[in-house]
């Protein structure tokens, strides 16, 4: 009986264990999507800007567009 407990005890840790490096794996994966999302993010804002202070200046749309990237519909609304 005794046998029986300790086996069912070690498929347990087992299972516990990989379970546990399936999330840690996860939470990896998951951490640095995140950081490339709020990179990505932080740079489209950062274009943005100089973009609004291009259109300010009276700059010409097609050159905002050539150094930031962004479409004209994305600077006609700035």
């Amino acid at each position: 009986m005794q046998e029986k407990y300790m086996k069912e005890y070690d498929d347990y840790v087992v299972l516990k264990d990989a379970m546990n490096t399936k999330y840690q794996e996860g939470a990896d994966k998951g951490e640095k999507r995140g950081f490339q999302k709020g990179m990505a993010q932080g740079e489209k804002n950062a274009h943005i800007s100089t973009a609004r202070q291009m259109k300010s200046d009276g700059m010409p749309i097609e050159l905002i567009i050539k150094y930031t990237g962004l479409s004209a519909e994305e600077i006609e609304k700035l």
